[in-house]
């Protein structure tokens, strides 16, 4: 059954490559249980690459499953860092609206 509410899932730690697997099953999860899920990464201390493309297949999957899926402020700073050094978070990039900052993170 999926619930209506918004589901707030925290991810910690290191959401890299080692973890890529694990994160993909728990986002899965929670779009398949939930209408609507909030991302909270402010715990998380490791992004990189992977970590972006397994964020972003959830926001794919959500919108094929008319679901919602959308990250909560503020962002971690790693992914942050992950973002800015891949050049994510340029104007005219497609997903920069999935990725909400604050004005200390602009």
């Amino acid at each position: 059954m999926t619930s209506t509410l918004e589901h707030i899932l925290r991810l910690d730690g290191d959401i890299g490559v080692k973890a890529a697997t694990n994160v993909a099953e728990i986002l899965r999860q929670a779009l398949q249980d939930h209408a609507s899920v909030l991302v909270d990464t402010q715990a998380v201390t490791h992004a990189d690459l992977t970590s972006v493309q397994t964020l972003l297949a959830a926001r794919r999957l959500a919108d094929q499953n008319e679901t919602t899926v959308r990250m909560a402020e503020p962002l971690a700073p790693a992914l942050v860092n992950a973002l800015t050094s891949l050049g994510l978070l340029s104007a005219g990039q497609a997903d920069l609206s999935f990725w909400p900052l604050n004005p200390e993170q602009k």
